[in-house]
């Protein structure tokens, strides 16, 4: 029999025992329930009978309240109450299903009707006052009253005997239920055991031996098979395994072999992969450094900030402990003409602005290996020009000192000059304990391997950088190739960063030249051309003196027009006078002249030895031929001056010297005005013989008070040309007016009035002398506003104006005049005091009185009444 057919006999068994123990207990809950239903009645019942037993009883209560009260309407509710009480009696009995009780119960019904009867007579009798027959039917009342009670009494206690009663068999019929379905369940759980223990005794056996078998192949008993004498599905199930572990003992051995295989040749493949591996994470590390490389000089092109930046990616990828960027120091860079004392003038490289000659195609110094850069350079690095460069410490990595930083490095006496020289990587440190030739174990002593790669473009050495490790280490040809393109590629970022910072710089001195040019073109002075000359070349140069000399055409000798932390010794060390020492040299030769005490010079005698100087710079002053004078600047200590500090210096001093060319043609010029004024003046005088000499002094005392009211040098110059000037519009006065010995009538004052506006539209047309035309204009204008041409007043008037009115006036009252006869100083005086604050502005009134007063004002001649004193006070 199949394990199914067990199973669903088992199950069938147990559902008819389950379904049997079911009805029978449903009859039992059917009785029990049927019986409680009777129990909660006789229950009612009871409290029913005494709840009228007690409404009985208090009948008497009724009856006794009554006799108090004696009305109808208290009788009424007696015979009502009783009524009532009747027929709840016999509802009682209607419901009661013991006999007995409903014997005992047709009884009370029949005592209430008799008592109702009663209770009738005893109210007649108490409404007629028949006391007698009221003590008698009270005294029947009352019988009758405990007599119904006793029978509501028996009914109560029969229908409680009944109660208990049906509550015994109810408990009865409940446990025979609980003992009948505990029987039950205990059986069906024994024939349910009985049949399972049975049933599952060949299952279990059965499945036993199959998962032994299962755990003796998973354990690695390939052999274990399962015995084919089992029924049912597990014979199916045991013939399943048996082929299925043979066929896995076969796959396995099959598996196995190939395993052995596929290992060996994954192995390999590993092997090749992590090589593989291996060198693409090594590519992509150099690659990312170039686009690192690339990313960082496209970024920005400040040097400082890409080298450092670069040695730390480069440190970086190399796995090196330390690194290094050293570039030319463009101050050890000399001519090579000069150095070499070459005198071949033919040479592309002589006195050439380029000082990198190796740079240059077709030197006489190596005619033979003449070509590009590449194929000289190899012969170039022997020149001793070449070993004379030294480089600078650009950038560092891996060390926390950075004072270093900026320091020079000969470039001949280490192995990154020797890696420079020689146009190829050395290493340094590998296989020897001599660490001398390691430079960076000047920053780090633990430093034991370092390489120098060259810095190269295709058109010039840059310098050099270095990478220093903590430990021995050796570089292959990968290496050494992988070091040399990332030079290259540093090398071109680093050329395009020079060139921009050069392009930068060149801007910037750009607009420093312009600045400087705009200043010194701005000032005839050649005192204030000196002295901003000196300050734009300390300041550009960062130089820490400078002098200018300038040639004294009087004395035939150089003079100091200006100088800065430049002493005496100095002078004479250097030289000032156009003969002697570096001064005499540049103005010999009229070209700029760059001094290094590095470097031996025939120019550099013993005098300049005992001078505390590093670097100087002297320069011609000279404009297309004409020399002014020279210029000088020099470093005491922190700087080395280039040839590129040499061209910026050259060109500031021939800025200079335009603006001294520029200032001497306004002298000449200045000349010229002077002289053309004057001429004006004598034509105005040649017509008024009266008014010679007024312009003159009218200018002298203008400027006498335009210097006491502290005016610069050119509002007096201004000031000195309008004095001259204010009366060259009397040119369009007709003579028998301007001489005539009498007064003047009204039409011939009006005319003279015009003589301001004649000079306005004379000088008016000149461009320059706008402002003085509007002095000479309003030179008559009164302070009160009475005057001509236009009636200004106050400050409206312009400040020469006033100046021009007071020393004009003056002048007239104290000079002769055809219709009459000159004044004295004293009546002058009083005439400006007197006019003060209406004619005249005060406050100029009150100067002039002042310089009257220190004796400025004395008498001159017959044609000038009065001059300034030149030996008074030295106002002139």
């Amino acid at each position: 029999m199949t394990v199914r057919k067990k199973l669903f006999i088992t199950v069938f068994i147990l559902s008819a025992l389950a379904a049997v123990i079911g009805v029978t207990g449903l009859l039992n809950l059917k009785k029990f329930n049927e019986n409680v239903g009777e129990l909660a009645f006789a229950v009612y019942r009871v409290d029913s009978v005494q709840n009228q037993r007690v409404e009985f009883q208090s009948l008497n209560s009724a009856l006794h309240n009554y006799l108090k009260v004696r009305d109808n309407a208290t009788a009424q509710k007696l015979s009502d109450k009783i009524v009532a009480l009747r027929e709840d009696v016999a509802c009682l009995k209607n419901t009661s299903k013991c006999p007995k009780c409903t014997s005992a119960l047709k009884i009370t019904i029949a005592d209430l009707g008799g008592l109702k009867s009663i209770v009738a007579t005893l109210i007649t009798a108490v409404e007629n006052d028949d006391a007698k027959t009221e003590r008698e039917q009270l005294s029947k009342i009352s019988a009758q009253i405990n007599e119904t009670s006793t029978s509501l009494a028996m009914s109560a206690k029969m229908t409680s005997e009944l109660a208990n009663t049906i509550f015994e068999e109810s408990k009865t019929s409940y446990r025979l239920y609980i003992l009948y379905t505990i029987i039950a369940s205990m059986l069906v759980m024994v024939v349910g055991l009985m049949l399972g223990y049975f049933m599952t005794r060949g299952i279990t056996s059965s499945t036993r031996e199959l998962c032994d078998a299962a755990m003796d192949f998973t354990k690695g008993n390939r052999g274990r098979r399962v015995r084919t004498r089992l029924t049912g599905e597990f014979s199916t199930l045991a013939d399943s395994f048996n082929r299925m572990a043979g066929e896995i003992q076969d796959s396995e051995a099959r598996l196995r072999e190939w395993g052995e295989n596929l290992e060996q040749q994954v192995d390999e493949r590993t092997d090749e992969l992590r090589h593989a591996n291996k060198e693409i994470t090594q590519r992509i590390e150099e690659t990312g450094a170039y686009l690192e490389i690339a990313r960082i000089f496209a970024g920005t092109l400040d040097l400082e900030k890409t080298l450092n930046r670069t040695a730390q990616t480069l440190s970086k990828l190399l796995k090196s402990d330390y690194a290094s960027i050293s570039l030319i120091d463009e101050v050890s860079l000399v001519r090579c003409w000069e150095m070499e004392q070459c005198t071949e003038e033919r040479c592309p490289a002589y006195k050439s602005e380029n000082l990198e000659c190796w740079t240059v195609s077709g030197t006489h110094c190596r005619k033979e290996i003449q070509g590009t850069f590449k194929d000289k350079i190899n012969e170039c690095v022997e020149c001793r020009v070449f070993r004379n460069i030294s480089v600078k410490i650009a950038a560092l990595s891996g060390v926390r000192e950075i004072s270093l930083l900026g320091s020079n490095v000969q470039s001949s006496n280490t192995a990154c000059g020797r890696a420079m020289l020689s146009l190829k990587s050395i290493v340094s440190g590998v296989g020897q304990d001599d660490h001398s030739e390691i430079d960076l174990r000047k920053i780090a002593n633990d430093c034991l391997t370092q390489i120098s790669i060259p810095l190269v473009t295709k058109q010039r050495v840059l310098g050099t950088m270095a990478f220093g490790f903590k430990s021995k280490q050796a570089f292959d040809e990968h290496a050494l190739s992988l070091t040399t393109s990332l030079s290259d590629q540093l090398a071109l970022g680093i050329e395009n960063a020079v060139m921009y910072k050069k392009s930068i710089q060149a801007a910037n001195e750009a607009r420093m030249l312009y600045r400087a040019g705009e200043a010194m073109g701005a000032t005839i002075d050649k005192s204030d051309i000196s002295g901003l000359l000196i300050e734009y070349v300390l300041d550009a140069l960062q130089s820490d003196g400078g002098v200018v000399l300038l040639f004294d055409d009087e004395k035939q000798r150089l003079e100091v027009a200006a100088r800065k932390n430049f002493s005496k010794i100095m002078l004479q060390a250097f030289g000032k006078t156009p003969s002697s020492g570096i001064v005499g040299a540049v103005l010999n030769e009229s070209k700029p002249l760059l001094i290094d005490k590095r470097i031996s010079c025939s120019r550099l005698h013993a005098e300049l030895e005992n001078i505390p100087f590093c670097s100087a710079m002297y320069a011609p002053l000279q404009y297309h031929g004409t020399v002014f004078g020279v210029v000088g600047t020099l470093s005491l200590a922190e700087k080395n001056f280039t040839y590129s500090d040499l061209r910026l210096f050259t060109t500031l001093c021939n800025l200079a010297g335009a603006a001294m060319h520029n200032a001497q043609l306004f002298d000449k010029l200045g000349g010229f005005y002077i002289d053309s004024v004057k001429a004006l003046v004598e034509a105005i005088e040649a017509k008024d013989s009266y008014t010679r000499g007024h312009s003159e002094n009218v200018a002298h005392l203008a400027v006498a008070i335009a210097q006491k009211l502290g005016l610069d040098a050119n509002d007096i110059e201004e000031l000195q040309t309008s004095a001259l000037l204010h009366d060259i519009g009397k040119i369009g006065i007709r003579d028998q007016v301007l001489n005539k010995p009498g007064k003047l009538d009204k039409a011939e004052f009006e005319h003279v009035r015009e003589h301001p506006r004649i000079a306005f539209q004379i000088i008016g047309r000149i461009p320059a002398f706008k402002n003085i035309a509007e002095i000479i204009l309003h030179h008559h204008e009164r302070y009160d506003g009475n005057g001509y041409v236009l009636g200004l007043a106050g400050e409206d008037i312009p400040f020469g104006s006033r100046v021009l009115a007071v020393a004009d006036t003056f002048d007239s009252i104290t000079s002769s005049r055809p219709y009459r006869t000159a004044e004295s100083i004293e009546f002058a005086r009083a005439e400006l005091l007197k006019n003060s604050g209406t004619q005249f502005d005060p406050a100029i009134v009150e100067i002039f009185v002042e310089i009257l007063d220190s004796g400025y004002i004395e008498p001159q001649s017959e044609e000038s009444d009065v001059c300034p004193s030149r030996t008074t006070n030295g106002l002139d």
